[in-house]
């Protein structure tokens, strides 16, 4: 290898070391975790109360199954992260299932700043508080309840499909995986409803969440079932 050669190959190898790294700040692990340890729901009540919440087998499938409740439950994410120019991508994501009789009800996924779940109606944020971002969606062809959404201290922006199909669960009484990736670099968040999708199958654009520190992940109830629940973000 040649002088100039080998000042390449340093570089590239410097490079590699130079890219983003993806740091896992939450993992579920419901087979492990039957008692639900560190999630917290409206009453403040950690773990979740089981009547409501409770980890099941069924079919060979181990799972959080909630109750038809308006009530979801949050958990802290293993560090607070703030969103800043460090910061290339946050990706949230979870394995779902929505059974017969509960597709009346949206389910929904968030990151918030709050560390618990909020006391006023169990939900990511409190009612014109809090900062942080969300997917929220079922099966019905409605656009108003099947969106995305960041917001800030309690200003919220939202973003919904267009055109028809409005609806963000496409598939109903099946297991599905939705992800949600916030680009810090793009400034958009995309939404993928199902696993392996090229396209995103909705995006909102414009994110202004500069500063925000995100502290936990919520998930819905209204009778969801999760079987994983996950958290990463790719750092510079």
């Amino acid at each position: 290898m040649n002088a100039r050669h080998w000042f390449f190959a340093v570089i590239s190898a410097g490079c590699l070391t130079l890219s983003a790294k993806e740091t896992v700040l939450f993992q579920s692990d419901f087979a492990k975790n039957p008692e639900l340890k560190g999630w917290t729901d409206v009453h403040q009540k950690t773990p979740p109360g089981p009547k409501q919440y409770s980890v099941v087998t069924e079919n060979g499938k181990t799972f959080l199954k909630t109750a038809k409740i308006y009530f979801g439950i949050s958990h802290k994410l293993s560090r607070g992260i703030t969103i800043d120019d460090t910061v290339k991508r946050i990706t949230l994501s979870a394995t779902l299932f929505q059974p017969e009789g509960s597709s009346g009800h949206p389910l929904g996924l968030a990151l918030s700043s709050r560390m618990t779940v909020a006391a006023d109606a169990g939900q990511a944020f409190w009612k014109l508080r809090d900062s942080g971002f969300q997917v929220q969606g079922y099966s019905h062809n409605l656009q108003t309840p099947n969106f995305l959404a960041y917001q800030v201290e309690g200003k919220q922006v939202k973003a919904m499909r267009p055109t028809a199909p409005f609806n963000l669960l496409t598939a109903r009484e099946k297991w599905v995986t939705w992800t949600l990736v916030y680009d810090h670099e793009k400034k958009q968040i995309d939404f993928f409803n199902m696993e392996g999708q090229t396209e995103p199958y909705l995006t909102l654009y414009n994110v202004k969440l500069d500063g925000v520190m995100l502290n936990s992940v919520w998930i819905a109830a209204w009778g969801a079932c999760y079987e994983t629940v996950r958290v990463t973000a790719e750092v510079k």
